[in-house]
């Protein structure tokens, strides 16, 4: 769990390394239709975590498991109706396994299974948070954060992140989403001092939840 000094709380997971218009003749035109944005998009939320599903279907699960902690959930998923599935990773801790995710959403609500062979499955409900639809911002979400466990870490209005956990360092950036939607995307590098992460990269998504709170 992270904490804004002043505004912020974000809880983290550790999950290392993850890695035109056309014209036509005689005065007709054509113009290219966007692509069809994703059935099952938005962030979706319970008390024990969220999932944010982007434009493309690109999926991101965040809950908290008894015995585990939090798991991160990270692949694509299609919909076909009231219904979604896809499949990725999941990451605990410093592990990492195959997932899947299936289950049914509508206008306001999600159940979903989140699955993998390596934890079982679990089944959530969550609801749609209109954080999703907010305009995003760097600025909002700057400051410096610090956990429980001691790790730190400062982010700037202009996306720069540098922080601390003991002896490991580590520095990244952050920008908002393609999609104009309330979440930004990061990408951090380790330094000497991380042990089986030193030298490695990770990338991720920061997700406001609530005035007061976003995971990453």
């Amino acid at each position: 769990m992270f904490h804004k000094l002043g505004r912020y709380a974000l809880v983290a997971t550790a999950a290392a390394a993850l890695a035109a218009c056309g014209g036509g003749d005689g005065g007709d035109t054509a113009t290219s239709t966007p692509p069809a944005r994703f059935a099952a998009e938005g962030l979706w939320t319970n008390q024990y975590g969220g999932v944010l599903v982007t434009s493309t279907g690109e999926f991101w699960g965040l809950e908290y498991v008894s015995n585990v902690g939090w798991v991160l959930y990270q692949g694509q998923a299609s919909a076909s109706g009231s219904n979604i599935s896809g499949s990725g990773d999941v990451y605990y801790g410093f592990s990492k396994a195959s997932g899947t995710v299936a289950g049914s959403f509508t206008a306001s609500t999600a159940t979903l299974t989140l699955s993998s062979p390596a934890l079982g499955s679990q089944t959530v409900t969550l609801a749609k948070n209109s954080q999703y639809d907010q305009s995003p911002s760097l600025a909002g979400l700057a400051g410096t954060y610090a956990s429980d466990g001691g790790a730190r870490f400062i982010l700037t209005s202009n996306g720069s992140i540098s922080g601390s956990n003991g002896n490991c360092t580590f520095t990244g950036t952050a920008r908002v989403s393609d999609d104009g939607k309330n979440y930004l995307r990061f990408s951090l590098n380790y330094g000497s001092g991380c042990g089986t992460l030193s030298g490695k990269s990770s990338n991720g998504v920061v997700v406001p939840v609530s005035p007061t709170t976003a995971y990453y």
